[in-house]
């Protein structure tokens, strides 16, 4: 059912809905997200380069997150924000010259529309030209829990489970792209919603040509 009240009936559906970044709930922090407030080494590391970055830990593996922006630059911080890591982590990132803030984050703050600084609960003002925050995903599924599809949660956020070629937990339902793996970039998000469609293409002949065979049969008598 579509939100003007129409109905679209359908043998097979495919979920390609993508996902949700969820952000922390650090005043001012949404609003910077995708200009100086950013998520992936590999997507926004060359245009932060070689300036002061910080990375706001959002779960387990944000230390290592930390190692991967800090080849894009010697200025790197690390602020915990109340997720406790291993010592062994934490001295790693003091090793390659990562320096660890402790203490909860309260705020940004932002002059002539740029981000210069993070504020921390005691009042400290920490300056910062970039904040990296890796933001946990949750596949888009709303209207879509009627379907009943497994999701699989991890240390990233929550995924729909399909296998390689795109079968759901439910006959006749498929998924594609980032609702299944919010890792990928976009041209493997798009080249993975092309092979998924390809496949029910497929199974969709396949179906109609059995369909055929044993009406065929049926007609004539023949099992």
């Amino acid at each position: 059912m579509l939100g003007d009240g129409s109905v679209v009936r359908a043998g097979q559906v495919v979920i390609a809905t993508g996902v949700r970044d969820e952000l922390p709930a650090v005043p001012g922090l949404a609003q910077r997200w995708g200009h100086d407030v950013v998520h992936c080494p590999y997507c926004h590391g060359w245009e932060i380069r070689d300036q002061r970055i910080g990375l706001l830990a959002t779960g387990p593996m944000s230390a290592m997150q930390a190692l991967l922006f800090h080849q894009w630059s010697g200025q790197m911080r690390f602020f915990p924000n109340g997720t406790e890591f291993p010592t062994a982590e934490l001295d790693k990132l003091a090793a390659v010259g990562i320096t660890v803030t402790p203490g909860p984050v309260t705020g940004l703050e932002v002059t002539d529309d740029q981000l210069t600084g993070v504020r921390m609960q005691d009042g400290t003002r920490i300056e910062v030209d970039a904040l990296a925050v890796p933001a946990l995903t949750r596949a888009r599924l709303n209207g879509l829990e009627g379907l009943g599809v497994e999701v699989t949660t991890s240390a990233a956020g929550v995924a729909v489970v399909a296998d390689p070629a795109g079968h759901t937990s439910v006959p006749g339902v498929w998924a594609a792209g980032n609702v299944v793996n919010p890792s990928m970039q976009v041209s493997e998000a798009a080249a993975n919603g092309a092979r998924v469609a390809m496949t029910v293409n497929t199974e969709l002949v396949l179906q109609h040509a059995d369909h055929a065979l044993q009406r065929r049969q049926s007609d004539t008598g023949r099992v």
